[in-house]
C-alpha cells in the first residue's frame, strides 16, 4: 500500500477491530488485507514505540474503508468462530 493510499484510507476509514497488543492488530491487519480489504493500524509508528504501554481505552485500532466495514468485520467473526489463533482470545470489535 502507498503512501498515499494509506492518506485516501484515513480520510474515509473506520474502525474495524480495537486491538489490546500491536501483535494482535497486526494479525487482525493481516486476515483483512489477505482478504482483499485495504487495512492500516492507526497512528502505528506512534503505537509501535509505545508497545506494552498502556494505550488507552480505545486500544489500538486497526481501520479499513468505510464502506468494507461490514465486511471487515465478517471477516474478523468468522475467524474468531473458527478460532484462528490469537483471534480465539482477541479483543472487542467496536
Amino acid at each position: 500500500m502507498t503512501e498515499k493510499d494509506r492518506d485516501r484510507l484515513h480520510e474515509t476509514s473506520a474502525v474495524a477491530w480495537s486491538a489490546a497488543t500491536l501483535g494482535e492488530a497486526n494479525i487482525i491487519r493481516g486476515l483483512l488485507e489477505s482478504g482483499g480489504i485495504p487495512a492500516v493500524i492507526d497512528d502505528e509508528i506512534i503505537v509501535g514505540v509505545l508497545d506494552g504501554m498502556v494505550t488507552g481505552n480505545k486500544g489500538i485500532r486497526v481501520v479499513v474503508p468505510a464502506d468494507r466495514l461490514s465486511e471487515a468485520r465478517r471477516l474478523i467473526e468468522e475467524a474468531h468462530e473458527e478460532g484462528l489463533g490469537p483471534l480465539a482470545e482477541a479483543g472487542e470489535e467496536e
